[in-house]
């Protein structure tokens, strides 16, 4: 799945539909591996691809990781601390449409 860009919008600070998609986006991306794990600086470049310029990913993936729809893993590679990102089964779930939808998230198909 390769998501069309966007066309440029102001940050994700100041557009919270902006930061669902955005936060929805990553669960879809993710949802292609699952049950494996994709890389932060590939997702994460993934993500910029159709979304831009990304303001908050760190709070993005907090929220995600709070909420039980991604699990955060730190993994040592050649002397680098390396962030690896899974879907957990309620993620699946919610990308399914089989749970209740979260309202901090919206998915674009």
């Amino acid at each position: 799945m390769t998501p069309k860009r966007r066309d440029p919008q102001p940050t994700n600070s100041t557009r919270p539909a902006q930061s669902r998609e955005t936060r929805g986006l990553v669960l879809l991306l993710l949802a292609e591996e699952y049950p494996g794990t994709r890389a932060e600086h590939a997702l994460l470049h993934e993500v910029r691809a159709v979304e831009g310029d990304v303001d908050s990913w760190q709070r993005h993936i907090a929220y995600l990781e709070e909420r039980g729809h991604i699990c955060v893993e730190s993994r040592e590679i050649a002397g680098r601390t390396i962030r690896q990102f899974r879907l957990t089964a309620d993620g699946l779930d919610l990308v399914d449409g089989n749970t209740a939808p979260d309202p901090g998230i919206e998915l674009l198909r």
